[in-house]
């Protein structure tokens, strides 16, 4: 009786940038329970700081966030190093029931950290 075993390794490799390293706090936002439809929504303040020894021009990226937005960001210009700035993230949902979503906070070698988002959505 022949036998064979076959073993499969999964390697996972990450890209360091010796540039930037950005940092948001805080990691995670929970919007409780806001209801549908409201003008202005429920918002929070986010901060970014580069933690790296060169400056980092910001982008953010929220492909699918639908209920979720950013804005009033002062993050659009380049931070140094040690730098911070703020932008408003808020959660004005159009339908009812649980939303999440992640954000992505980019440096400019597209390195950068993400900042995860929920909230419900409920009925007038």
């Amino acid at each position: 009786m022949f036998r064979s075993f076959i073993s499969f390794a999964a390697l996972s490799l990450m890209a360091v940038s010796a540039s930037a390293a950005l940092q948001a706090s805080p990691s995670w936002i929970n919007f409780g329970q806001v209801q549908v439809g409201t003008i202005l929504g429920s918002s929070r303040t986010l901060m970014v700081r580069n933690a790296g020894p060169d400056a980092a021009s910001v982008s953010v990226t929220n492909f699918g966030c639908f209920d979720f937005t950013v804005q009033n960001t002062s993050c659009w210009a380049v931070l140094p190093p040690g730098g911070a700035c703020l932008m408003q993230v808020s959660f004005r949902p159009r339908m009812p029931g649980y939303k999440s979503c992640q954000i992505r906070i980019n440096d400019q070698t597209g390195m950068g950290t993400s900042v995860s988002l929920s909230g419900t959505g409920v009925k007038r």
